[in-house]
């Protein structure tokens, strides 16, 4: 602001001093075609009027109009300045936008999916064995069984139990794993959606949560009714991201 000003005042000191100049210059010239005789006569008064008047009134004209024509370019120079620094602080804002929108969208669905491990969490410690039994038995365990089998094979009476009441519908079982296969099949969409917006910064998020997910496929498959796309999903994102 205050550079301005000071340009504006060396503008207003280079016109006076130029209108001076002016001025002076058609006096001189005057002067020295006619002398410095005063007269008292009011015509020749008003001949040196006449002279000055047709002298410098084009010159001002001039000089006015070249003014103009120079107050109009800095008008357009500061006004395409301040399009461009608008439109510069435009994009930053955009920009800016998109970013927090991303963040917080990417921060909804990783609470979404805490949520859903969460849930899967106190599924998988639902005790399923009759409470006067000899030992508590908990649908986590029979996580850890299923993947003995799937890993060394033979049989288990236990696993072979379960699920038997996993598949029986109405069943305090049947239900608690129902409720586990519709949470992991939530939480590989939700971790896909997830992926698109965070995959590179939040890797191990993924790597995490799509871990936990892949050792329940081994139950879950043998109780039956899990797309397979479920599986190839997590499988995918733990290749991929170790």
């Amino acid at each position: 602001m205050s550079s301005d000003i000071s340009m504006n005042l060396r503008a207003l000191a280079v016109a006076a001093i130029a209108a001076i100049a002016a001025i002076g210059t058609v006096c001189i010239i005057y002067i020295f075609a006619f002398g410095t005789t005063r007269s008292s006569d009011p015509a020749i008064w008003g001949q040196f009027g006449d002279y000055v008047g047709g002298v410098l009134n084009p010159l001002f004209a001039l000089a006015a109009f070249l003014s103009a024509l120079w107050s109009i370019s800095l008008q357009q120079r500061e006004s395409r300045a301040a399009s461009t620094q608008l439109a510069e602080q435009t994009k930053i804002a955009r920009e800016e936008l998109e970013t927090f929108s991303s963040e917080r969208l990417g921060e909804e669905f990783l609470h979404v999916i805490r949520d859903i491990d969460q849930r899967l969490s106190v599924l998988l410690l639902e005790v399923i064995s009759p409470l006067d039994g000899p030992q508590t038995i908990t649908i986590s365990q029979m996580v850890a069984e299923a993947d003995r089998i799937v890993m060394e094979g033979g049989d288990s009476p236990a696993f072979t139990q379960f699920l038997l009441f996993a598949r029986a519908t109405g069943s305090v079982v049947e239900a608690s794993v129902r409720e586990i296969k519709y949470l992991v099949n939530k939480l590989r969409e939700f971790l896909e959606h997830y992926s698109r917006y965070k995959a590179k910064g939040f890797a191990p998020v993924l790597v995490y949560y799509a871990d936990k997910a892949n050792q329940l496929m081994n139950m879950l498959e043998a109780i039956g009714g899990m797309p397979p796309q479920t599986r190839e999903f997590f499988a995918a994102v733990s290749e991929h991201h170790r």
